[in-house]
């Protein structure tokens, strides 16, 4: 599983920062047996075992720079996967 950041926007005077990102789950080779194989086995035929999804997290900091609030809008029970990258 990895997480890529590919947008970032910083608002450093209202102590703001939000990102969007791909969370991408590599369910082939040897790191997907450790996945339950009803999983593993949905993935690989419906999305050639590479699946991603989407959302933005809104974090708050305070003026150390300490994070004081992290705001995900991922508002589902399971993610809309994609076929992966």
């Amino acid at each position: 599983m990895t997480f890529d950041v590919y947008d970032r926007v910083i608002d450093e005077v209202r102590g703001r920062a939000t990102i969007r990102w791909a969370c991408r789950l590599d369910l082939t080779g040897t790191r997907g047996r450790r996945a339950l194989p009803p999983l593993r086995w949905f993935a690989r035929l419906r999305h050639g075992g590479r699946v991603q999804w989407h959302g933005p997290d809104v974090f708050h900091v305070d003026t150390a720079g300490r994070i004081t609030g992290k705001f995900t809008c991922a508002t589902f029970r399971l993610p809309l996967w994609e076929r992966g990258h």
